[in-house]
C-alpha cells in the first residue's frame, strides 16, 4: 500500500449530503426538528421512552450524572478500562471518580466487583468494542449506560441502552454512526426527561440557575439521522469484514458484537502496533490510555485493565474499507497469526 490505511474513518454517501444540504437549505441549523427527531429515533433505538440530542457523548454523561444528583463529592463509579469521557464529566461536576476493575469476558465495568461498593451515587457502564456487558446485574446505584460503541445490538434481553436508569450514545467520528460531533441522552422516566430539558433550555427562565449549554444542532443532527438510517446495514457490514479478519488469524467471530472495533491480542502491544504501521496499516491501543491508569491508579489495583492496556491492538475495520485495504490488512493478519488472537474470543 502506498498511503497509511487510517484506523478510522467515516462512511457518507449522497444521502449524507442531501440532509446536511436540505437542512442550509431551510435555513434553520440549531437544536430544532431534526434534533428532535433524531432524540426520539435514538431513544428508540436504545429501548427507552425519551431522548434528547446534545453535543457530546460526555455532555450526554455528566448531564446524566448531573440528574441523578451526581453533584460535588458524590461517588461515581467508573470502569478501570474505558476512554476518559466519564472522568471528564465527573470532574465537570466535581465528583468522585471511584474506579472499578473491568471484567476479562466484557472488558466493561465488573458487576461483582461495583456492587461491592458503598456509598456510590452513581454508576457508568460502557459495553466497549460492540460487546454487550451484563449491565442488567449492577444494583449498586442507578446506571448511566453507555451505549457509544455498541448501539443497535442486543444486550441481556433488551437493546443496549434499555438497561439503564439512564442512557447515552455519541455520534463522534469515529462511532458506529459518525456526525462529527454529538452525543445521546435518554431514559424512561418524565421527571427525567422534563429535569433534562430544564437543564439545557437556558432561556425559558425567568431566574437564573446553571445551565448546561450543549444542546445539538439541527446540522449535525440531520448527519446523525442520515447515518440511524443505515445502522442495521453498518453493523452487517462490520460483521462481514470482522468474520474476514478472524478467519485470517484461523478463528470465527463472537455471535452478538458489533464489533465497533476489530481487537487483536498480541504479546506487546506496543512492538506489534509499529509492525503494523511499518506495513501501512494504522493500529492503535482500543484505549489510548485506561481512564483508571491516566488517573494514577496503581496497575495492580486493576490487574485486568492493565492486562488490555499491555496486549490489546485495535485493528481498522470500517464500512469505508476499500477492498485493497481490505485484503491487505487481512493478508498481514494471516502472515502475523502466531502472534495474535482474536478479542473477544468465539
Amino acid at each position: 500500500m502506498s498511503a497509511m490505511i487510517p484506523h478510522s474513518r467515516p462512511c457518507f454517501d449522497a444521502a449524507d449530503e442531501a440532509a446536511v444540504c436540505a437542512t442550509l437549505r431551510a435555513g434553520f441549523v440549531t437544536h430544532g426538528d431534526a434534533a428532535r427527531r433524531l432524540g426520539a429515533a435514538g431513544a428508540a433505538v436504545m429501548g427507552k421512552r425519551w431522548g434528547i440530542a446534545v453535543e457530546s457523548g460526555t455532555a450526554a454523561i455528566a448531564a446524566a450524572l448531573r440528574l441523578l444528583g451526581a453533584g460535588p463529592g458524590a461517588r461515581v463509579a467508573l470502569p478501570a478500562y474505558m476512554c476518559d469521557a466519564a472522568l471528564d464529566a465527573c470532574a465537570l461536576l466535581g465528583a468522585e471518580p471511584v474506579f472499578v476493575d473491568v471484567a476479562a469476558a466484557t472488558l466493561a465495568i465488573d458487576p461483582g466487583k461495583v456492587n461491592a461498593e458503598k456509598g456510590l451515587a452513581a454508576v457508568v457502564a460502557a459495553h466497549l468494542f460492540g460487546v454487550p456487558a451484563p449491565v442488567d446485574a449492577i444494583d449498586a446505584a442507578p446506571v448511566v449506560e453507555d451505549c457509544a460503541q455498541t448501539l443497535g445490538v442486543p444486550a441481556g434481553g433488551r437493546p443496549a441502552g434499555g438497561h439503564g436508569v439512564l442512557s447515552i450514545a455519541s455520534f463522534y467520528g469515529t462511532k458506529l454512526l459518525a456526525a462529527g460531533h454529538g452525543g445521546l441522552l435518554a431514559g424512561d422516566a418524565a421527571a427525567h426527561e422534563e429535569a433534562a430539558w430544564s437543564l439545557f433550555l437556558h432561556d425559558k427562565i425567568e431566574v437564573w440557575r446553571p445551565h448546561f449549554h450543549c444542546l445539538m444542532a439541527d446540522l449535525a443532527a440531520a448527519l446523525a439521522l442520515s447515518q440511524l438510517a443505515k445502522l442495521e446495514s453498518f453493523l452487517a457490514a462490520r460483521r462481514a469484514l470482522a468474520a474476514r479478519f478472524s478467519e485470517a488469524l484461523g478463528e470465527e467471530i463472537r455471535p452478538g458484537c458489533a464489533y465497533s472495533r476489530f481487537v487483536v491480542i498480541a504479546d506487546d502491544a506496543a512492538a506489534m502496533i509499529a509492525r503494523f504501521r511499518a506495513e501501512g496499516i494504522e493500529a492503535k491501543p482500543p484505549v489510548h490510555k485506561a481512564a483508571a491508569l491516566a488517573y494514577g491508579i496503581a496497575a495492580d489495583a486493576v490487574p485486568v485493565a492493565a492486562w488490555a492496556q499491555r496486549h490489546l491492538v485495535s485493528v481498522p475495520l470500517y464500512p469505508a474499507l476499500a477492498e485493497a485495504e481490505r485484503a491487505h490488512i487481512a493478508a498481514f493478519l494471516r502472515k502475523h497469526a502466531h502472534a495474535l488472537r482474536c478479542w473477544p474470543p468465539a
